[in-house]
């Protein structure tokens, strides 16, 4: 999550509130970011919500003192 923060901020164009002429024309970024970082941190978010579900459901049943009420 933290390196999706990162990354909007360092590609993010602030502009002011009320300041800001509608006529200014705003100059495209000299490079264009990489889709590559995405797609490998897309693949490796999915391989580890894997593994978290997987570490959830093997620990339902090992301490009856730690059983869910609905409450």
């Amino acid at each position: 999550m933290l390196a999706g923060i990162n990354e909007f901020i360092s590609n993010l164009t602030a502009l002011p509130s009320c300041v800001w002429d509608p006529s200014t024309r705003i100059e495209p970024p000299a490079k264009i970011p990489s889709q590559d970082f995405r797609r490998s941190t897309k693949k490796a978010l999915e391989e580890n919500q894997k593994l978290v579900e997987e570490a959830i459901a093997g620990h339902d049943d090992e301490d009856p003192q730690l059983k869910r009420t609905g409450r």
